[in-house]
C-alpha cells in the first residue's frame, strides 16, 4: 500500500476544512446535536387559557358570536402539554359548537316573534319547534363541556379545574333564558286569535302622465273570504311617499283623481296600503297592493356654452351660452352658474342667449370647473352642464447680464431685463442668490439692477449665481436662471504669486542650459506618444471617448448618466453641440464599434479619433 506523507495528509485536511467553511450556508445548515434528555419542555400556563375561555363565554352571553369565535382561536397560540392536548382540543370544539347552536336558537326566537307580529301563527309554531330541538342539543353540549372539565381535574389540579367550571357556568343561565323565551312565545302562539288576511289591488289605465296634471287610479279591498270592506281608508304612495288617501265604497272599490307631482324621473312606482284601524285591528291583517309603473312626461332643455380662450387665472373672461327646448329658444329663462366660491345668476334674452363675465380664483390649478344649470319650471325639467375650462399661464422672458470676472473687494453689479412677449412685468420681484448672500429688487420699466459686495474672506474661484423672477400676477409663471462669475481675491493669491516670481528668477538662470535638453525631451515625448498610441490600441479609444464625454457634458450642460447608452447620449446632445456634433459622433460611433467588434477597429482610426477630440475641444 502506498503511504501518504504526514505533511500531505495535514495539508489535505486543512484544504477540506477551508472548503467546508467557505461554502455559503453549509456550516449554518449542519444541525447541532442535542441530548434529548437535556431538552427542557416549554412552560404550560393554564390560568392564561382559563382567562381566554372566560372572555369567550362573556362575548357569547352578549350575543357577539363572531367575536367569541375569533377570541377562541387565540388558544391555539398557547402551549399545551401532550397528555392534555386532546382533552383541551375537544373542549375547544364543544365550546365553539355550543356557541353556534345558541346563535341559531337566538335567530329562531327572533324569527318566531316576527311571524307572530305578522299573524303567521303556523310559521311561528313551526319555527319555535325547530328552535326547541336546537336548544336541547346546545344543552347537551354544555353538559359535555362539564364532563371535559372533570377529565382535566386530574391533569391540571382540582383548584384550576373548578375555576374553569365557574367560567363556563353562565352558559347554563343563557340556555335557561332562551328556554323560557321559547315557552312563552309558544304559549302566546297557541292563544293567539287568528286574523283574516286582506287583499288590495289597484289599477291605472293611463300610465303616461304629464307632470303637474292629474291621473285616475282605482282599486278594490277585500278579505281572503271575498268579503268586500266598505268605508276603509286606503293610503296611496308614489315613490314610497304618501301622496293621497281615499275611502272604499259599498263594493269595497275606490276611484279617484290625483295630481301628479313634479317628479322628473324616467319611471316611478305607485302602490296602495291598507292598515286596520279601530275594531279592524282585531279582525284583519294589513295589506299592500301591487305596484304600477308610471312614465312621467316632461321636457329637458339643452344648454350650449362657449368662451374665447385662452383663459388665465384672475383675469376676467366672457362666458356665452344658449338655452333651447326642442330646438326653440327659451326666452327670459333663468340660468345659474355654480362656481367654486359662489353662484352667479343670469337670464336668457329674446333669442335664448345669455352671457356673463367670470374670473377664475387665484389658486384654481390647471382647470376652472363650473356647473351651468337651469331650475325646473312646470313641465320643463332641470338641466345642467359641467364645464372644465383649462387655464393658461404666460411665460416671462428674463435676460441677465453678469460680469466675467469679479475682483475682491470691489463691488460688482448684476443687471437684466424681464418682460412678457405681449406686455411688461413691472413690479415683479427679482431675487438674486450668490453664495450665502441674497439681494432683492423689483422690475421697473422692464429692467432691474443689483449691487453685490464680495467679502475679503471669499476665496478665489467660480461663484454660482441664481436669479429668481417672481411675478405679481397669478397668470404669469415664475422663472429661475443660473450663471457664474470668476471671483479673484488677491489676498488668497499672494502666496502663489510669490512662488511664481521666485520660480521665474531661478528658471531664467537655468533656462539657457536646459533649452537643448528640453528639445531632446520633446522629441522623446513625441516618439513615446506614438508608441503609446500603438500600444494602447482600442483601449486608448475608450479613454478618448470618456474625455470627449466629459467635455460635452460641460459644454452642453447635459451629463451622461449610468443608464444612457452611447446612442442615447448622442441623441440627447445633438442639437446643443451644433457644429461640434460631427466630431463627437465620429468618436462615439468608433467607440461603440470597438465595444461590440474590437477586431474591426484600425489603429489609424484611433489616431483620427485623437485628432477629432482635439478639434472638438479647441477647434
Amino acid at each position: 500500500m502506498r503511504k501518504i506523507p504526514a505533511f500531505g495528509l495535514l495539508a489535505g485536511m486543512t484544504v477540506l476544512a477551508v472548503l467546508v467553511v467557505s461554502i455559503p450556508g453549509y456550516a449554518a445548515d449542519l444541525p447541532r446535536h442535542k441530548n434529548p434528555a437535556q431538552i427542557k419542555e416549554e412552560n404550560f400556563f393554564p390560568i392564561q387559557l382559563i382567562s381566554i375561555y372566560a372572555q369567550v363565554v362573556n362575548l357569547q352571553l352578549k350575543e357577539r358570536w363572531d367575536e367569541a369565535s375569533s377570541r377562541l382561536k387565540k388558544t391555539f397560540f398557547s402551549y399545551v402539554p401532550e397528555p392534555i392536548r386532546y382533552i383541551l382540543t375537544r373542549f375547544n370544539d364543544l365550546l365553539q359548537t355550543t356557541g353556534n347552536k345558541l346563535k341559531k336558537v337566538k335567530k329562531g326566537i327572533d324569527s318566531a316573534q316576527i311571524f307572530l307580529q305578522q299573524g303567521e301563527i303556523e310559521e311561528a309554531v313551526k319555527t319555535l319547534e325547530n328552535t326547541w330541538m336546537t336548544l336541547l342539543k346546545a344543552e347537551r353540549d354544555i353538559n359535555n363541556l362539564n364532563l371535559s372539565v372533570d377529565e382535566l381535574r386530574g391533569k391540571i389540579g382540582a383548584g384550576i379545574a373548578e375555576k374553569l367550571r365557574e367560567k363556563i357556568a353562565p352558559l347554563n343561565k343563557l340556555a335557561k333564558k332562551y328556554k323560557d323565551k321559547i315557552q312563552n312565545l309558544y304559549q302566546q302562539a297557541r292563544q293567539e286569535k287568528r286574523l283574516e288576511h286582506t287583499y288590495l289591488k289597484i289599477f291605472v289605465l293611463e300610465k303616461k302622465v304629464v307632470v303637474g296634471d292629474s291621473f285616475e287610479i282605482s282599486g278594490k279591498l277585500e278579505t281572503e273570504g271575498k268579503q268586500v270592506l266598505e268605508g276603509r281608508k286606503v293610503d296611496i304612495f308614489l315613490e314610497n311617499k304618501k301622496i293621497f288617501e281615499v275611502l272604499t265604497g259599498k263594493d269595497g272599490e275606490f276611484k279617484t283623481k290625483i295630481n301628479f307631482p313634479f317628479l322628473y324621473k324616467k319611471n316611478v312606482f305607485i302602490f296602495a296600503s291598507f292598515v286596520p284601524e279601530g275594531e279592524d285591528k282585531g279582525k284583519f291583517y294589513p295589506s299592500v297592493s301591487n305596484k304600477v309603473s308610471l312614465k312621467p312626461i316632461f321636457y329637458i332643455p339643452e344648454i350650449k356654452v362657449n368662451y374665447k380662450g385662452p383663459v388665465y387665472p384672475v383675469l376676467p373672461f366672457k362666458l356665452r351660452g344658449k338655452l333651447t327646448l326642442k330646438g326653440k329658444a327659451l326666452v327670459n329663462y333663468p340660468v345659474k352658474i355654480k362656481l367654486p366660491q359662489n353662484t352667479v345668476s343670469t337670464i336668457t334674452n329674446n333669442k335664448g342667449e345669455f352671457q356673463t363675465e367670470l374670473s377664475p380664483p387665484l389658486d384654481t390649478g390647471k382647470f376652472f370647473s363650473l356647473v351651468i344649470f337651469t331650475p325646473p319650471k312646470g313641465i320643463i325639467a332641470p338641466a345642467s352642464l359641467t364645464l372644465n375650462i383649462p387655464l393658461s399661464y404666460k411665460k416671462p422672458v428674463m435676460i441677465i447680464n453678469l460680469p466675467l470676472v469679479v475682483v475682491v473687494p470691489f463691488p460688482w453689479r448684476i443687471s437684466g431685463k424681464a418682460y412678457l412677449k405681449d406686455g411688461i412685468l413691472d413690479g415683479a420681484k427679482i431675487e438674486v442668490v450668490a453664495g450665502g448672500e441674497k439681494m432683492v429688487d423689483f422690475v421697473q420699466e422692464g429692467n432691474f439692477k443689483l449691487r453685490f459686495n464680495v467679502p475679503l474672506s471669499r476665496f478665489s474661484g467660480w461663484q454660482k449665481i441664481r436669479v429668481f423672477l417672481q411675478p405679481q400676477d397669478a397668470w404669469v409663471l415664475p422663472l429661475m436662471k443660473e450663471g457664474k462669475v470668476l471671483v479673484i481675491n488677491p489676498v488668497t493669491l499672494l502666496p502663489f504669486l510669490g512662488l511664481v516670481v521666485l520660480f521665474a528668477k531661478v528658471s531664467r538662470k537655468k533656462g539657457r542650459k536646459e533649452e537643448k535638453v528640453e528639445r531632446m525631451v520633446e522629441k522623446e515625448k513625441k516618439v513615446e506618444q506614438q508608441k503609446r498610441v500603438e500600444k494602447e490600441g482600442p483601449v486608448g479609444l475608450v479613454k478618448i471617448y470618456m474625455e470627449a464625454v466629459d467635455f460635452v457634458g460641460k459644454y452642453t450642460g447635459i451629463q451622461q448618466t449610468q443608464g444612457d447608452t452611447i446612442r442615447e447620449y448622442l441623441k440627447l446632445v445633438r442639437k446643443p453641440l451644433g457644429e461640434k456634433y460631427d466630431d463627437f459622433e465620429f468618436i462615439s460611433s468608433l467607440t461603440e464599434k470597438f465595444l461590440y467588434a474590437p477586431s474591426k477597429v484600425r489603429k489609424d482610426k484611433i489616431t483620427g479619433a485623437r485628432e477629432r477630440l482635439s478639434r472638438l475641444k479647441f477647434g
